[in-house]
């Protein structure tokens, strides 16, 4: 009996050696991979649909190559994925925050936050954890305000988009639909916001008219599609171009857009390909 249970514990230890050898080894690769790599692994090991999984990819790489996120600030979205943070969470706050002029470490701020709050399942929690995270510093209305607003010919529309340029710390929600009230565009608030905007020189995304007289040379975006206009010019490189229409005049804006994304979101998938991080299904790979 002696000898069987010396031999039983040989062969323990040496299985939790070879284990734990494997386990060093798999450590030592992943810590030699780039951030992406890690990322990409963390994805495959935890996500089981392969749609899904491409997805997840696809949205990430599109913050790269859509909006021109800086490769240091890429990599710490992934670090937020590697570290165990929920992708949808860490993405979703990605493209939230591209909108702020908050530094990118608010986004694990904002998936710590959605942790935090486990009652809220909110589809649009982005807003509530920014607010909350950020002390309402760029304005919250209320219903009251809301109906106030209506009185006076604001659109629910228009306090959107006066929401969301609020995101830049320029000016409170109330004073940019105060400046509209009084006569501007959305369009030229816009305009006014992005060229005192802390982050557009560091960021390195879409915002700064850069002082090109283009307003002879292209029309100035409508106010339902600055959005969209400021997207479309990062998209061409051109940020100096941002919240004017720089379509041909034959094509609507929403259109080139499209058609400007799909181009894109085609170099992503081909590039993905091409370093085999896409997951095929079985009827796919026959």
């Amino acid at each position: 009996m002696k000898k069987i249970s010396i031999l039983c514990m040989i062969v323990l230890i040496v299985s939790v050696c070879v284990f734990a050898a494997g386990e060093i080894a798999k450590t030592i690769a992943f810590n030699n991979m780039s951030k992406f790599e890690q990322m990409v692994t963390v994805l495959d090991e935890n996500i089981e649909s392969d749609a899904e999984y491409n997805l997840a990819l696809l949205n990430y790489k599109y913050l790269e190559y859509g909006y021109k996120v800086s490769s240091e600030n890429m990599d710490y979205i992934a670090d937020l994925i590697i570290d165990g943070y929920n992708y949808e969470d860490v993405i979703d706050g990605a493209y939230f925050w591209l909108d702020t002029a908050e530094d990118i470490s608010i986004v694990k701020s904002m998936c710590e936050w959605k942790i935090n709050n486990t009652d809220y399942n909110g589809e649009f929690w982005e807003e509530n954890a920014f607010n909350d995270i950020t002390d309402n510093k760029c304005g919250v209305l209320t219903v009251e305000d809301f109906e106030e607003y209506s009185k006076i010919g604001i659109s629910i529309d228009e306090i959107l988009i006066a929401d969301r340029l609020s995101r830049k710390g320029v000016y409170t929600i109330q004073e940019i639909l105060e400046k509209y009230h009084n006569g501007m565009t959305m369009t030229d608030i816009a305009i006014e916001i992005d060229g005192q905007a802390p982050w557009t020189e560091n960021r390195n995304i879409v915002s700064v008219y850069g002082g090109r007289n283009s307003e002879t040379e292209y029309p100035k975006a409508d106010d339902k599609e600055i959005f969209e206009s400021r997207e479309l010019a990062a998209l061409y490189n051109a940020p100096e171009l941002a919240y004017y229409d720089i379509t041909d005049g034959e094509t609507s804006l929403e259109t080139e857009l499209d058609e400007a994304i799909e181009t894109v979101a085609d170099e992503i998938k081909n590039e993905l390909k091409a370093g085999n991080y896409v997951r095929r299904s079985k009827t796919e790979a026959e």
